[in-house]
């Protein structure tokens, strides 16, 4: 087991390549990207405390996706045996580990919607509510998620531009507002309401079957 320090930008692990370690974040943020036909797919962004490289631990023995540094990060490198020991002995890495994996099947689910939603807004606006469904409920109908336009732009498989285009339409019209590395939704009753409206729309251009 040791320790590294990435600079923003760097790859930590690149798809295809042999694996034989896993990781763990201790500070900053990691993308998650997998490349199809010549172009990289965004679909997660990692931060501290999480896990990531796991493949070994599935018996794979090459990466599946490309880790790359969001800002400066600093990660703790374990063998397949220590990650084993340590996974073992530890309860709070396990429920790290099984979180990872709810967080994968969520990831598949993110990107089987968005082969689907064609347009913009429908992605991002469904992202957000996804989002929204995995906090703490609040007795208003207002709420506040930490994402930044990065991270939304890793889920929906959007380039970062056209999600902050999005959220400034959202937010003229009312709907959500960014501050501080966080979307404050104002009403998710009418954000549901704008996701059901958008999903007519697309059905009105497509042409009913």
């Amino acid at each position: 087991m040791h320790r590294e320090s990435k600079d923003e930008g760097s790859v930590l692990f690149d798809q295809g390549e042999p694996c034989g370690h896993v990781y763990q974040i201790l500070a900053g943020k990691i993308r998650l990207a997998r490349r199809v036909r010549e172009s990289d797919h965004a679909f997660g962004v990692l931060t501290s405390g999480d896990l990531l490289g796991l493949e070994p631990l599935y018996g794979q023995r090459l990466r599946s996706n490309r880790a790359v540094a969001l800002s400066r990060v600093e990660v703790e490198i374990w063998s397949i045996a220590e990650a084993r020991e340590r996974i073992e002995a530890d309860s709070n890495l396990r429920w790290k580990l099984i979180m990872r994996l709810g967080e994968r099947l969520a990831e598949a689910e993110d990107q089987t919607e968005n082969a689907v939603l064609k347009d913009a807004p429908s992605r991002v606006v469904k992202a957000v509510l996804r989002r929204a469904a995995a906090v703490e409920p609040s007795s208003s109908d207002q709420t506040v998620l930490p994402m930044t336009p990065l991270e939304l732009a890793s889920r929906v498989d959007l380039n970062v531009d056209t999600v902050k285009r999005t959220i400034r339409q959202l937010s003229s019209a009312g709907y959500l507002t960014l501050d501080d590395e966080a979307l404050h939704i104002h009403s998710l009753a009418n954000l549901k309401r704008l996701y059901h409206l958008l999903g007519v729309k697309e059905e009105i251009r497509a042409g009913f079957p």
